[in-house]
């Protein structure tokens, strides 16, 4: 944040692997620790744990408003076979022997969180003090081998990238540092971690974000950890793990192979294996979605009439089909799986576009089956939208208008979860940016997004939406 703001290139996290290869940092410092060691002499002990003042005009201090806040809308308790979120936060918070990294990272992200409120934006400034403050004991704790194991330093990280997701204060940028950062932890920890449950949480935890950090960024896999240590909780959540991580490979291997690929014997064999695995792992999805339990599949909540074209952008639902699902952590997997056969099928049309150079792909059989199924996906994917950002029958039917259009009675009666936003905000993006959306779908995905933004306090959303009008795929290179 404050290289950030000081627009000087952020050195990021200090690598834990090469921490003890320097004699635990002694010999070299980051910029980042230097640039907050001057608040952070005083030893760890004698530091507050939190610096959070209380309100004179509020009975509750804004610590604890902020924490419970946090903790209601983005924690998940695992219970009945419902997968948690951010569930480690719990324990932690109640071991007293938490880091001080971790309870700055906490009291950073959830100010924030209750400061994204439209009414709180004050706190803020107050979020990003505890964010530098948090980024120093961070470092500060990546120099010691013990500490930097420890799962209150990991769980420290986690927060943070949650807070950029929150706040969006450093741009992409921040949050893929943040992102390289927990990935070189969980290498650093290795198998250990494995051997309780705070450190399975924690792993897993990581392991989903990454695979979202590879979605965005289409970097090469980091085979230095091993993803697979540690099964999923059922077999419905292995397959799709599995698929997703094939998903991450074929995305960075689209990114090195077509550009450079050559004409000759070996550029179309290495595109034409491409084409093969996409096709294979797009057909592993369909196979993954028709099998199915009927816990995760979607019910039907509603059905939508027109809407008029110039109140679609603030309407809580388009025009049509409304799905239901059993609990939302159920359908962000699902709609997280439409997402990703979305993007595959980018890859498939960029192999096709490049092996037949002479001619237009869009007359091409792989053409005509990839737009058929994308309007299929991206229908599914807006029809399971509103049930992310507070949309119910309920308060749709008390709405004083029109039915889907957006009312305060609505979002008052729902009351949608930051949490919710987050699952829903990336495929919104995938949906919105494809080939084979209307433009009345478009704009409607758009609206979502600055809904999720203004209302639900994700900021992430907003800089997905600002990139809208530049996105352009270029199939043939």
């Amino acid at each position: 944040m404050r290289c950030y703001k000081l627009k000087r290139q952020c050195p990021g996290y200090r690598d834990p692997l090469n921490v003890s290869e320097n004699k635990l940092g002694r010999k070299k410092r980051s910029s980042v620790v230097g640039a907050v060691s001057s608040s952070n002499d005083a030893p760890e002990s004698s530091r507050p744990r939190s610096g959070i003042t209380t309100s004179k005009h509020l009975s509750v201090p804004i610590d604890q408003q902020a924490l419970c806040y946090f903790l209601s809308n983005f924690v998940i308790t695992p219970h009945d076979n419902v997968t948690g979120h951010l569930s480690f936060l719990v324990p932690l918070l109640r071991n007293e022997q938490s880091s001080a990294a971790f309870s700055l990272s906490l009291s950073a992200v959830s100010i924030a969180a209750l400061g994204r409120r439209p009414s709180s934006r004050e706190l803020l400034a107050t979020a990003n003090s505890f964010y530098v403050k948090a980024l120093g004991e961070i470092n500060l704790a990546l120099r010691n081998s013990e500490l930097a194991t420890h799962d209150s330093t990991l769980a420290a990280v986690v927060l943070l990238i949650f807070f950029e997701t929150l706040t969006s204060a450093g741009g992409m940028k921040a949050w893929s540092s943040h992102m390289e950062g927990a990935i070189a932890l969980v290498k650093f920890r290795g198998s250990e971690q494995h051997m309780s449950q705070m450190g399975r949480d924690l792993f897993a935890t990581v392991r989903k974000q990454t695979m979202a950090y590879y979605a965005a960024s289409s970097p090469s896999m980091d085979y230095g950890v091993d993803w697979h240590a540690q099964p999923m909780n059922s077999d419905v959540e292995q397959t799709m793990y599995e698929l997703d991580f094939r998903a991450a490979e074929l995305r960075h291997e689209t990114k090195t192979v077509i550009p450079f690929a050559t004409r000759s014997n070996e550029g179309v064999e290495k595109v034409l294996r491409l084409l093969q695995k996409a096709q294979a792992l797009q057909q592993g999805y369909a196979d993954w979605i028709d099998s199915l339990p009927p816990s995760w599949r979607a019910g039907t909540a509603a059905w939508i009439e027109d809407i008029p074209h110039d109140k679609l952008q603030h309407a809580s639902a388009y025009p049509g089909l409304v799905r239901s699902y059993r609990d939302v952590t159920t359908a962000a997997d699902y709609v997280s799986g439409l997402a990703t056969r979305l993007q595959i099928f980018i890859a498939v049309l960029r192999c096709v576009a490049w092996l037949n150079p002479l001619l237009d792909y869009k007359i091409t059989p792989e053409y005509l089956v990839a737009a058929r199924l994308s309007r299929q996906i991206i229908a599914d994917i807006i029809a399971s939208v509103p049930c992310f950002c507070g949309w119910s029958q309920e308060a749709e039917s008390r709405s004083p208008k029109s039915a889907g259009l957006h009312s305060a009675d609505a979002a008052d009666a729902v009351t949608a979860k930051g949490i919710t936003g987050m699952f829903i905000m990336a495929p919104i993006f995938t949906a919105a940016t494809s080939d084979f959306v209307s433009i009345p779908q478009q704009t409607w995905l758009l609206g979502r997004l600055e809904y999720i933004e203004n209302s639900m306090g994700i900021s992430h959303a907003g800089l997905l939406a600002s990139v809208f009008p530049s996105i352009n795929f270029d199939l043939h290179g």
